[in-house]
C-alpha cells in the first residue's frame, strides 16, 4: 500500500517537473485562459423572482427576469431588481451575471 502511495506521488511529481521545464505548463495555461475570454455580454434584465430547485442530479436555482427565464447551477441568493447580464465565453459557457457584483453563475 505504502509503495503504491509513493509510487504515484513520485509519478504526480515527475510530471510537473516535466511540465515545468519543457514549457508546456505555460502554453496550456495561455490556451485555458484564451478560451475563458468573454466574446459577448447580453442584457438579461432586472430580477423579478427566484426559485430553488434541489434534487439527485444537483441543485438549481430558476432566476426570472423582465426578458425571461434563467436557470443557473446550485443555489443563488439575489434581491429583486438586481440587473443581470449574460456573458458568453470563447469556448462556449455561459454565466449569469449580476451587472453590479460581477458575480456570475454557470447557465444549465
Amino acid at each position: 500500500m505504502i509503495k503504491i502511495l509513493v509510487g504515484g506521488v513520485g509519478i504526480i511529481l515527475i510530471s510537473q517537473a516535466v511540465l515545468n521545464f519543457t514549457g508546456l505548463e505555460a502554453n496550456l495555461d495561455a490556451s485555458y485562459k484564451a478560451s475563458t475570454v468573454i466574446v459577448e455580454t447580453i442584457e438579461a434584465g432586472k430580477t423579478v423572482s427566484v426559485s430553488f430547485d434541489k434534487s439527485f442530479w444537483g441543485d438549481t436555482t430558476t432566476l426570472t427576469t423582465d426578458k425571461g427565464v434563467f436557470i443557473v447551477n446550485g443555489l443563488v441568493s439575489m434581491m429583486t431588481g438586481e440587473p443581470l447580464v449574460i456573458k458568453k465565453q470563447q469556448n462556449g459557457k455561459s454565466f449569469l451575471c449580476d451587472e453590479k457584483t460581477e458575480v456570475c453563475h454557470l447557465l444549465n
